[in-house]
């Protein structure tokens, strides 16, 4: 007696890894900024008006210009007052606001925040003169993971970064997600509620892995 396997019956076994990466904003979401002018009490379009926005101004975020070009510490005292009733803070002006493009060179690497714009192309020779990197010439769409990854960490997304108006933003937080991405890279945000994270890497995000695994069954036959 031997066995052998028929060529109809040829086991098939499929191994498939699916990584998924979640970036989380890093710092709360100022849900009272993306909402639209019209849709504002009295009262915060009176605060927004000492920060020296109007309809058109408000509506369309934009860090090249106006008051969101300039860090919290560049407000005066009048501005930081009416920025804190309308619900900003420092970190969130800073992150969400301007993005830290107002900090020196030495106040990026003083808070780690040179390692996302090294990402997005910037060294400190062109941080100085003010040039633009390849990445901020691009639609959000044409970012790399890792450029839109280094951008989630400056408080960008899709929105924000493609200038858009304030009635195509998101209602909640977005999050840079991706699949079938390299298993290589490293997280500083726990895999599970009990789970320890690896070592840190140069970008918080979190990687969950998932094997699927289907095997056929071996069609033997008696000769």
């Amino acid at each position: 007696m031997r066995f052998s396997l028929s060529s109809s019956a040829i086991a098939l076994v499929l191994s498939t890894c699916i990584v998924s990466i979640q970036a989380n904003l890093p710092e709360e979401w100022p849900a009272f900024r993306y909402t639209e002018w019209n849709q504002l009490s009295s009262e915060s379009k009176g605060h927004a008006k000492v920060l020296s926005y109007s309809e058109d101004v408000w509506n369309y975020p934009d860090n090249t210009d106006n008051i969101e070009y300039y860090d919290w510490n560049s407000l005066d005292s009048a501005e930081k007052a009416s920025a804190l009733i309308l619900g900003w803070t420092e970190d969130t002006w800073d992150c969400y606001q301007n993005h830290y493009a107002y900090y020196d060179w030495a106040e990026l690497v003083e808070y780690e925040l040179d390692t996302p714009y090294k990402h997005l192309g910037y060294d400190e020779e062109m941080w100085n003169n003010d040039e633009t990197s390849v990445a901020f010439g691009k639609y959000y769409d044409e970012l790399t993971l890792e450029e839109k990854l280094a951008a989630q960490e400056l408080c960008y997304f899709q929105a924000n970064w493609d200038l858009e108006a304030l009635s195509d933003y998101p209602v909640v937080p977005p999050v840079v997600s991706a699949f079938g991405a390299s298993i290589g890279v490293t997280a500083n945000v726990p895999l599970a509620d009990d789970t320890p994270a690896p070592e840190s890497s140069a970008l918080g995000v979190t990687v969950t892995t998932t094997m699927f695994i289907v095997s056929a069954a071996f069609a033997v036959i008696v000769l």
